[in-house]
């Protein structure tokens, strides 16, 4: 390899770097949180690793599409990877009312 390839490749590395590890490049932003350890501002990646406590609820814009989506804990793993459940949401709509028995 000679002395002009290993400095071009050597330059394609550093921009690379620059450019994929800056935090522009962040799939999404914490609007809103109930966390302790994320705060409000926060910008994650889709493939960052997070762990939300019990009851614990986050509220994430994604930056490209500027749709929102809330985590709701316990929950430990990938943004990407999350799936709500049935269990983890409210068992009962606000305001419902009942009728007579």
């Amino acid at each position: 390899m000679t002395a002009e390839k290993k400095c071009l490749t050597g330059i394609i590395i550093i921009v690379a770097s620059m450019i994929y590890g800056s935090p522009a490049f962040c799939d999404f932003v914490v609007v809103s949180s109930h966390s302790k350890t994320l705060k409000v501002g926060s910008e994650i990646s889709d493939a960052a690793e997070i762990e939300i406590a019990n009851h614990e609820q986050l509220r994430l814009m994604e930056k490209t599409s500027g749709e929102t989506r809330i985590l709701i804990g316990p929950y430990k793993g990938t943004v990407g990877n999350y799936s709500s459940s049935p269990s983890k949401g409210r068992s009962k709509p606000l305001g419902a009312t009942r009728g007579l028995p």
